[in-house]
């Protein structure tokens, strides 16, 4: 009798940490319109001075702001490349 009792215990304990988890997970809140037109603004003054620097020749600020890990591919190279 001591095993089906030890089996409801843990089912029990098991089923406590589902509810918990759960629950916290549920209250996660979204991005208040604040901080959706904040991020914006910022992603949009990023966008203007990389394409004022692209505009002058100048390709500094358009890496400086592209992941290590992006390919591109140009018209007529045999292979996409880094930004090595």
């Amino acid at each position: 009798m001591q095993r089906p009792c030890s089996f409801l215990v843990t089912g029990i304990a098991l089923l406590g940490t589902v509810l918990t988890t759960g629950c916290a997970v549920s209250s996660v809140q979204p991005d208040s319109k604040a901080d959706i037109d904040q991020a914006r603004e910022a992603i949009w003054a990023k966008e203007l001075a990389i394409y004022a620097a692209r505009g002058k020749g100048d390709l500094e600020t358009y890496l400086a702001n592209t992941s290590l890990h992006h390919m591109g591919w140009p018209p007529g190279w045999d292979k996409p490349s880094g930004q090595d």
